[in-house]
């Protein structure tokens, strides 16, 4: 049982480091897009504006999402809508097209955060256990934030297409949270027993 919970708390930490190494990674290199597409400075706001107002204001839906068809679906179609983005803007030939794509981007990321910490709050149900969980959730993310730092710099060779095509690896931790439940559940037993 413990193992099927660090594996969740794993997956759930995964999406949530990947979307803030998403925000840093964007904010820094805003400069450089800026100058690939040559807008003004009032123009290449929009980009990371939208993204913000959409993920603000879709936090509650997915919240009410992951309360309605479930914490792991909404999770699930939030990586998806993530991850389909991220490839759609690092695609993007033109500024319109990356600002929409970021901006349904933000509906993505809205979509995952409230389900990712449903997900663990309903995983981990005793007091410490819990409160252990939600700070490496927290720490995951502290980490994906900071790591878009450094992260930038190995990117910004590459142009921006390249900046767009990090957040990729969220579809596979939303990939095993497809998996039935019943195979997980005989997997780890399975594990369990082993040891």
């Amino acid at each position: 049982m413990k193992a099927r919970k660090n594996l969740i708390l794993i997956i759930a930490s995964t999406g949530v480091f990947f979307e803030a190494l998403d925000i840093a990674i964007v904010n820094l290199a805003m400069p450089l897009i800026q100058q690939d597409f040559q807008l003004a400075n009032d123009e290449i706001q929009w980009m990371q504006t939208l993204y913000i107002l959409l993920y603000g204001g879709f936090l509650i839906v997915g919240g009410r999402l992951a309360d309605t068809i479930g914490r792991r679906k909404t999770f699930v179609i939030g990586n998806v809508i993530f991850l389909a983005t991220s490839l759609g803007a690092a695609v993007s030939f033109r500024y319109d097209m990356l600002v929409a794509f970021r901006a349904v981007q933000g509906i993505g990321a809205a979509l995952m955060m409230p389900s990712a910490l449903s997900i663990i709050t309903n995983t981990f149900d005793n007091g410490t256990e819990r409160a252990k969980a939600i700070g490496i959730f927290g720490a995951f993310a502290a980490i994906g934030s900071g790591s878009g730092m450094s992260r930038t710099e190995c990117k910004a060779a590459g142009g921006p297409s390249a900046i767009f095509q990090t957040p990729g690896p969220p579809a596979a931790p939303a990939s095993v949270l497809t998996v039935p439940e019943e195979v997980i559940r005989r997997t780890v037993l399975l594990s369990e027993s082993a040891t």
